[in-house]
């Protein structure tokens, strides 16, 4: 890279740090546009075709987790900010009646993250390579410092996404889309987490794309050795150990939560009775397993150990797709209602947290069985520290307002305001992930297979609001609670 870099922009600049953190930060994100742009592509190619009023692009949007603007371009624009785990805010409104209605959702951890992430990756690589020193320090720094210049990019997009949300303008399937009459739709997103996520996974894999560069090729050899002559071993092992059994854990919760999938007999029921999916072709849960698979393969995770799962669905909403029909549940890998098979999900932290023990042995250097065990132990504490991160990621909201105005009096009514939300609490998984606490089963599990209504939109009777409502909020994994098994090695031989 680094002769590329001389070849086009001659040694004196080509050393420049200011040059390859913008040229890293700027090439990621345009890449990023492009890929996303061809993603939307390939996805609308492929969408089923299905019944009016339903479009099979729309399905398509909604498991991607976006919104249909009726423009390849603005859809791939959109689908790249929601990758970095951007909120969007859409909000319609009357003009005959003056009602508005506004819609937030929120589902910060996108599968299709791994798009930003090896483009970011690539991006610190390059800034990383305008040190000819190759000194460790500079060079990462260089690398974290993309984060600037590519959320800057990124929110230079959000004005192309933002605006006019297209809406047929008569009650027939084939009526145009336009973003004028009495009924209009506005998107925006959401500033905030957009700054937040952008440094954040800006800094993140700008990171790990110069530490690829300092190693030359053998990251692996780097990080060894790092770990040999590291001053504190214990403490080495111990943030080894539990990055470890955190990566095995979500791994095996995602080749889980993919199998399910494949076993359509029993996943598309699910798929279309508790999600609001009305179509369960092959399409759509495979765009949902990509998009949204990752997410709820990490709360399975969670659920396996027994973190409860909590699910709040104002019964005032009447959507009885959202993962359960009761205003608030909690799940619970106790339930007696649960197939006898959901408890082989137990061998998943057991499988993680042992592996992740062992490998924390060898950069913690311990000698005897119990250090060696007590070091196993240890990783608890990084473990517990990570999955409370995650659950802060991995927790899916939806807002819903509406708020009337009566023409006639000019008087405004008062603005009505649902949440829905589903996920693991933090203070939960602190309490679960060292010690073995079984809860008890307060609600019958989605796993039931109960057959339920589909979503009825009782906040608007305009059809472009019934549809949008009909967006798919989240994915299923059989959450609950239950009791988590421990089992830090004994036999851990110690490094001779």
């Amino acid at each position: 890279m680094q002769r590329v870099l001389i070849r086009i922009f001659q040694p004196a600049l080509a050393g420049n740090a200011l040059l390859g953190i913008l040229l890293g930060g700027i090439l990621a994100a345009v890449l990023g546009v492009l890929v996303s742009v061809l993603l939307v592509a390939i996805a609308h190619g492929i969408a089923p075709h299905l019944a009016a009023p339903l479009a099979g692009e729309d399905m398509i949007n909604n498991v991607l987790g976006i919104v249909s603007l009726r423009s390849p371009f603005r859809d791939g624009l959109q689908l790249f900010l929601v990758m970095h785990g951007a909120g969007l805010h859409t909000q319609f409104a009357s003009s005959s009646d003056s009602s508005s209605f506004m819609f937030t959702f929120l589902e910060p951890l996108n599968g299709l993250l791994v798009v930003p992430a090896l483009l970011l990756t690539f991006g610190g690589y390059i800034a990383a390579s305008t040190d000819f020193q190759n000194n460790v320090r500079r060079s990462l720094l260089r690398g974290a410092a993309i984060a600037i210049p590519y959320t800057i990019v990124l929110l230079i997009l959000v004005s192309q996404v933002n605006g006019c949300v297209p809406l047929q303008s008569g009650g027939s399937p084939d009526s145009p889309y336009v973003c004028t009459g009495s009924f209009t739709g506005t998107l925006s997103v959401d500033i905030l987490a957009l700054l937040l996520f952008g440094l954040l996974w800006g800094g993140l894999f700008g990171l790990l794309g110069a530490s690829l560069k300092l190693a030359r090729g053998q990251w692996g050899v780097m990080i060894r050795r790092f770990l040999s002559i590291v001053p504190r071993p214990q403490v080495a092992g111990m943030i080894t150990g539990g990055l470890a059994a955190t990566g095995l854990g979500i791994v095996l919760s995602l080749i889980v939560l993919y199998s399910l999938l494949a076993y359509t007999a029993y996943s598309i029921p699910l798929f279309t009775q508790k999600l609001c999916n009305i179509s369960g072709d092959w399409q759509i849960v495979t765009t949902w397993g990509i998009a949204q698979g990752p997410l709820h393969a990490v709360n399975l995770f969670f659920f396996s150990f027994g973190a409860p799962i909590t699910i709040n669905n104002p019964s005032q909403l009447g959507q009885p797709c959202f993962y359960a029909n009761s205003p608030h549940t909690t799940f619970s890998l106790l339930n007696g209602h649960l197939p006898p098979w959901i408890y082989a999900l137990l061998a998943l932290p057991v499988i993680s947290l042992f592996i992740g023990g062992r490998v924390s042995a060898a950069p913690g250097r311990v000698q005897g069985v119990g250090p060696g065990a007590v070091q196993g132990a240890l990783i608890a504490v990084p473990f517990t520290l990570l999955m409370m991160l995650l659950s802060v990621i991995c927790t899916i909201t939806s807002t819903s307002t509406s708020n009337t105005t009566n023409s006639a009096s000019g008087l405004s009514g008062s603005a009505i305001m649902y949440v829905q939300s589903a996920g693991g609490g933090a203070f939960d998984l602190l309490l679960v992930c060292p010690y073995s606490t079984p809860e008890t089963a307060r609600e019958t599990s989605i796993l039931d297979h109960r057959p339920t209504s589909h979503f009825s939109a009782k906040s608007s009777s305009h059809p472009a609001v019934q549809r949008f409502l009909l967006r798919s909020l989240a994915g299923d994994s059989g959450w609950s609670r239950g009791e988590h098994l421990y089992c830090p090695q004994l036999d851990t031989l110690a490094q001779r």
